[in-house]
């Protein structure tokens, strides 16, 4: 009898929890079009970059060879003045991003890496 009322009492402690939404993949549509209205400042709109400004994303060794985490970790981060970038880039390319909106762009940036 015990036994029966710790399982229930389990059942009961398990249905009590909240769900937990799966994370919702990342949407390249969403990702393009933050792009176009963030990135295209410094990486111009097909992603080429300006010199100075911002690096070529579609050959950028981080697009091309590294997980969409950690392209919008990056994007998160941002990076310090270069020599070759003195501008550096400012965390979420200076505007407010959700870790979806991150994800999205670089979704987006994977389809263009070459």
């Amino acid at each position: 009898m015990k036994l029966r009322s710790r399982a229930a009492h389990a059942s009961a402690l398990v249905a009590a929890l909240p769900l937990v939404a799966a994370a919702a993949a990342p949407d390249v549509a969403k990702g393009k079009k933050k792009f176009e209205g963030i990135c295209v400042q410094c990486h111009r709109a097909d992603a080429e970059g300006m010199p100075g400004m911002g690096m070529d994303l579609r050959t950028a060794p981080l697009v091309r060879a590294g997980s969409v985490g950690a392209i919008a970790k990056f994007i998160a981060t941002g990076h310090t003045p270069t020599e070759k970038f003195p501008l550096g880039m400012p965390p979420d390319g200076g505007e407010s991003l959700s870790d979806a909106d991150r994800a999205d762009i670089a979704a987006y940036l994977k389809t263009l890496a070459e």
